[in-house]
């Protein structure tokens, strides 16, 4: 009787030993998936201070970081240029790949010296310093006699740099008086 017991158990090592050494795993979980996330925020701010100024607030109620992206939830941003004039970007939902901020679900932009752009859709190069959007927009701009033009299309892209807008099918209200 000893000696069976004691074949039995050589037996299920040499099993064990053979399924580690030539059974590969068909499924194997992989943990470094781009569906989770590395951080996660909960309302927080962060900001961005230069030498001489503050040069940016950031508020945002959640944000989930991944591998190639962040996704933002309720953001918020405050850039403040040159003359005392800021930028605005706002919007329910963004996502941050690399230079490029993609606004969506009521995206706005906003520069204090009068122009307002409203879209579902809004995407932000950083490194180009480009605004643009695929979906209908509405411009508003307030010149410095506080008249209000009004410009809709469906679709645009401004160039910060020179200042330059281009859009098509475009509808706009000039208030000459």
């Amino acid at each position: 009787m000893e000696i069976k017991i004691f074949h039995f158990f050589y037996f299920i090592l040499i099993v064990a030993i053979f399924s580690i050494i030539f059974i590969k795993p068909t499924n194997i979980t992989n943990f470094s998936s781009n569906n989770i996330a590395i951080f996660e925020f909960s309302n927080f701010n962060i900001y961005k201070i230069t030498k001489d100024k503050l040069d940016l607030v950031l508020m945002a109620s959640h944000a989930y970081t991944f591998k190639d992206k962040t996704l933002i939830e309720n953001l918020s941003i405050s850039r403040f240029l040159k003359n005392s004039i800021t930028e605005y970007l706002t919007s329910k939902e963004a996502i941050l790949k690399g230079d490029n901020l993609n606004l969506r679900n009521m995206a706005t932009y906003h520069k204090s010296d009068g122009l307002f752009i409203s879209t579902e859709d809004l995407n932000y190069n950083f490194k180009d310093k480009i605004v643009k959007s695929e979906k209908p927009f509405q411009i508003n701009f307030l010149t410095e006699t506080k008249k209000e033009h009004i410009f809709r299309g469906e679709n645009f892209l401004f160039e910060k740099n020179s200042g330059k807008v281009f859009a098509n099918k475009i509808k706009a209200s000039i208030n000459l008086k």
